[in-house]
């Protein structure tokens, strides 16, 4: 999970500041994060939320019991920053489910992940390919059945 840096920071207060509810929601603060493993990765995932065609990620839950992090929740709010650790929206979780690897079929959700391909099987094949080496990071050896924390989201402030 990654913390709050300054500019992270003063835009969660300015976010906080356009709502009646902002206690409510500072309770349901979870994570800043970017997506992917590089600034390039960060800035080309970002940029598919503003544009709205990705409303879906996902990640080991390997990696969330090895890091000792809690799991995400239905109505967390996640910053999600570019390549160069700025803040570009709030995010709310409107879905989490664990789904073995290899049951995610849902073309929805794969669809929703804008990135990887438009069928399931390419998907399929995108996600095995990153998650098999994160998967051996944390001890485990990779398995088609691997257990994801699948994640649906809608962009709440940007």
């Amino acid at each position: 999970m990654g913390a709050l840096n300054e500019k992270s920071e003063a835009y969660w207060r300015a976010y906080l500041a356009t709502t009646a509810d902002a206690e409510e929601r500072a309770n349901r603060f979870y994570q800043v994060y970017q997506i992917g493993d590089t600034a390039e990765d960060a800035d080309y995932g970002a940029q598919l939320i503003l544009e709205g065609a990705k409303t879906t990620t996902s990640g080991l839950l390997w990696e969330y019991e090895k890091d000792g992090d809690p799991m995400p929740f239905v109505g967390a709010l996640n910053i999600v920053e570019n390549g160069r650790n700025e803040p570009v929206c709030i995010v709310e979780l409107v879905s989490v489910e664990e789904v073995p690897l290899n049951a995610i079929q849902d073309l929805d959700f794969t669809i929703g992940y804008g990135e990887w391909g438009v069928t399931v099987e390419s998907w399929q094949e995108r996600a095995w390919a990153y998650y098999a080496p994160h998967c051996r990071e944390v001890g485990f050896t990779p398995q088609r059945d691997m257990p994801m924390v699948c994640e649906t989201f809608k962009v709440i402030y940007r």
